[in-house]
This record gives C-alpha cells, structure tokens and sequence, in this order.
C-alpha cells in the first residue's frame, strides 16, 4: 500500500501464523467445555465434566504447538516496520505481551489436563475442583495480555501509515476491550449482576480481533514482494 512513508514491504509469516493459530479449533471442537466456569459450584458436575483425560492432555499438547501461532503472526507484523524505530518499539511490545498470553494459556489447559487424569485415577475430588478453578482464572489472565498486544500492534500501524487506517482502528477497538475485559475478568467471574454481565460482554472483543488478525495477515501477504521465496 502506498503511503507518505514509503511503501509496505509484507510477509508470509503472519498468515502463517494466523492460520497455525486458529488450528486450535481442531481440538476445541473434539474436547468437552472444560475448564468449567463453575469455580467449586457443583462438584459433581464438575468432576463429571473431566471424563475423558486422554483427549483433553491430546488437545492440550495441540494447544502448546499451534498457540504459538499467535507469536508467529505478531513477529510477521513486526516485521513490515522495518527502519521505524518508533513502530517497531510498539511491535516489540506485541511481540512480548502475545508470548505471555501464549504461556499463560498453555500453563492453563495444563492444569486442565491434570485435572482429567486425576478424575480419572478417582483422585480427590476436591483437587479435581481446585484445579479446574485454577485453569479457568488463568485463562482469564490471557486476555489481558493479548488486549495489550493488539493494542501496541494497531498503534505501530496506524503510526507508520503503511495499512489501512481503518484496519488500525478496528484493532484499537478490540484490543481495548480485551484490555478492560482482562482488567476486570477474574473480578467478575464468580460474581453475579451487572459486573458479570459487562465482564462476559467485553469478551466480545476476541472476535474483533480475529477480523483484525486475518485482515492484517491478508494485507501483509498481498504486499509480499515478488522475489520473496
């Protein structure tokens, strides 16, 4: 894309990254709805929910692989600032908060899969409980770190000029309510009325930002030059 600052030099990395991302959905859609969200309610349930320990350890060894596509994509997206000090220092910024959000949520579903195995080998079930609250507020966490990282990658775009202002923004958008939403999530979690309703809404911006991943890639892809092999 054209611009008062030159022209954008993209890759294929970021789409790369963001297609080896959203492989997680493979294992999304074979493993059942754990952690829970009931946070100690119903034990019981929650015990029952942790029935199938060999797909949920799969799933979380999938998860510790394809994850780290969300770090590929950011890496591809710091990539188009090269020569822009300004730019690149907000890239790095994407860069460091998307592997913290990464790692969180692989430690996540770990403690996920440790709660199947020891529902399977009719452990206590007060630890089975304990550990799926445990998982379930650490992937709370992961929100507010990937709200940070898509902040600082749409400020670099927008300040360089190289993309769409629009693409920009939507990431301002998503970014700042996944921001808020990871500020409050834990809070709001276990709570009852409107904290939790405007906790659960703001999670709205993971969508958003999933449109912004895939236009970002998109335009990075398209910009790739000819010679790149």
């Amino acid at each position: 894309m054209e611009s008062g600052r030159g022209r954008l030099v993209g890759n294929r990395v970021a789409l790369v990254g963001a297609a080896m991302y959203f492989l997680e959905w493979v294992a999304i859609l074979a493993i059942p709805s754990v952690p829970t969200e009931k946070l100690g309610h119903d034990p019981t349930a929650i015990v029952a929910a942790y029935s199938d320990p060999k797909t949920i350890g799969l799933a979380a060894g999938w998860f510790s692989v394809v994850l780290f596509g969300r770090v590929i994509f950011t890496i591809g997206l710091r990539d188009a600032f090269q020569g822009l000090r300004r730019e690149r220092l907000f890239a790095n910024i994407a860069v460091a908060a998307m592997g913290l959000s990464v790692a969180i949520e692989v430690v996540s579903f770990g403690i996920t899969a440790a709660a199947a195995w020891v529902a399977d080998a009719g452990g206590n079930q007060d630890a089975v409980v304990a550990l799926d609250a445990a998982s379930e507020i650490l992937f709370k966490l992961v929100i507010g770190p990937l709200g940070v990282s898509v902040l600082a990658g749409s400020i670099a775009m927008i300040l360089s000029r190289l993309f769409p202002r629009w693409l920009g923004w939507v990431g301002i958008l998503g970014g700042s309510l996944l921001l808020v939403g990871g500020i409050i999530g834990v809070g709001g979690l276990g709570a009852h009325g409107t904290f939790h309703d405007v906790a659960g809404a703001l999670m709205g911006g993971v969508a958003i930002v999933w449109i912004w991943m895939i236009a970002t890639s998109v335009v990075l892809f398209r910009a790739t030059p000819h010679d790149v092999k």
